[in-house]
């Protein structure tokens, strides 16, 4: 009988979700809420930092998903993979735009949820592994929002979801 080769599962850490600093902004008499850039630094040191002594969140690299709270729920507004840093990808001046926008015209309150290896000492995750779970991410954060900013890695837009009286069983033999 051939043996088949194991599937290695990676355990991840998911952070947050961690409020995002914004502030009112004015442009030509209209109001508007943006991320607040000058409190980023501090959200990185004392918000994030300070969750989880040790994890060095900012520092490692993984998966951020940016999202609106309203009432107990949150929704994903964009997924992104950071294979430098989460610090120095996830506020990025082209995600900024993003996010200021979605602020700007969503009620709720902007938050940040981040996915990181679940070794304390250890920084870095596979490249490929990052991008697949980013891919798989934005397939399921389309079927939570279908406005999800960036679909480029859901080029299968099958959205599909399981019931019946046997999901709470499959779920837990799947893991899910």
């Amino acid at each position: 009988m051939d043996q088949k080769p194991r599937t290695k599962l990676r355990k991840l850490s998911v952070h947050g979700p961690f409020e995002i600093p914004d502030t009112k902004s004015k442009l030509g008499g209209t109001k508007f809420y943006v991320v607040d850039t000058e409190r980023i630094r501090v959200f990185w040191e004392t918000v994030v930092g300070g969750h989880e002594k040790g994890a060095n969140v900012g520092s490692k690299d993984g998966i951020y998903v940016f999202a609106m709270k309203a009432g107990k729920g949150h929704t994903p507004w964009y997924i992104g993979k950071a294979t430098k840093s989460l610090e120095k990808e996830a506020f990025a001046p082209h995600k900024l735009t993003k996010y200021n926008e979605v602020i700007s015209n969503v009620t709720g309150t902007p938050v940040m949820f981040f996915l990181t290896s679940n070794k304390p000492k250890t920084r870095n995750l596979p490249i490929p592994l990052v991008g697949r779970i980013e891919k798989d991410l934005i397939r399921q954060g389309i079927v939570k929002n279908p406005k999800l900013m960036n679909k480029q890695n859901a080029k299968d837009k099958t959205a599909w979801k399981a019931a019946g009286k046997g999901l709470k069983k499959f779920n837990n033999m799947m893991g899910t």
